[in-house]
């Protein structure tokens, strides 16, 4: 059990980090084209983790 919670906490700090580079590199970035890719690619990454968090929940209460 603690284990479950330290992997959802690292889980965690490293999409705010994966956020705060992202940002950093959106406002740093004269490219668009590659600002838009990364940004797009952080927030998929984001969400499929989400989803499996969330899905490993729903799958525990069955």
């Amino acid at each position: 059990m603690k284990r479950e919670k330290m992997g959802r906490l690292l889980v965690f700090w490293v999409l705010v980090i994966l956020v705060l580079v992202g940002v950093c590199w959106i406002e740093t970035s004269t490219d668009m084209i590659w600002t838009y890719v990364v940004a797009m690619s952080v927030v998929n990454g984001c969400m499929y983790i989400l989803v499996l968090l969330l899905g490993g929940e729903r799958w525990k209460m069955k």
